[in-house]
């Protein structure tokens, strides 16, 4: 519950999601690493079948930046936890 609660904590406010102009962030790929340098993203947008993208849209900038610091400080096994609870919740898709 800890780790849904921040991830949620660094989601835009409900009233902020209609700005479709806030929600536009286009970033080149190669610039990706300056939101989440810890993160594969390679290894993500090769999966998502997008990796001959050169740019992509991060809807929500500084939520996307605040999961560094999650994705580092967060335990494997919590991590293992919260995935496995959402795919038999059906909240997390394969």
């Amino acid at each position: 519950m800890a780790l849904e609660t921040s991830l949620a904590s660094k989601h835009m406010k409900k009233e902020q999601t209609p700005d479709i102009a806030a929600l536009y962030n286009k970033y080149a790929v190669k610039d990706l690493n300056t939101l989440l340098p810890d993160f594969d993203w390679r290894t993500f947008l090769q999966a998502s079948d997008v990796a001959k993208q050169d740019s992509i849209v991060i809807t929500q900038v500084e939520y996307t930046k605040s999961l560094n610091t999650i994705l580092k400080t967060t335990p494997l096994d919590t991590w293992k936890m919260y995935l496995t609870w959402g795919l038999f919740t059906g909240r997390h898709k394969c």
